[in-house]
């Protein structure tokens, strides 16, 4: 096992972590969907895990908020306006 490294621990950095319903999990290019949108947005993804029925990105610490924002005004949709 000498091929082994010792992990290093990122610094600056922020976890976004998505759960999907059973129904986005069952759809066909949906992690796709959700980089190139923060990728359209200015947030640069470092790292991400795909598994079933969760994304889990890493992205720079200054990022973080940035992401959260734009995955919740998509998930909300358009507001109507009164």
């Amino acid at each position: 096992m000498g091929h082994l490294k010792e992990a290093a621990a990122q610094t600056n950095v922020a976890k976004v972590i998505l759960n999907l319903s059973p129904h986005a999990e069952m759809n066909p290019g949906i992690a796709s969907y959700i980089t190139e949108l923060l990728f359209r947005n200015g947030v640069n993804i470092l790292d991400a895990f795909l598994g079933y029925g969760d994304i889990i990105m890493v992205v720079d610490d200054k990022d973080g908020p940035l992401a959260y924002d734009v995955l919740q005004r998509e998930i909300q949709g358009p507001k109507l306006r009164e």
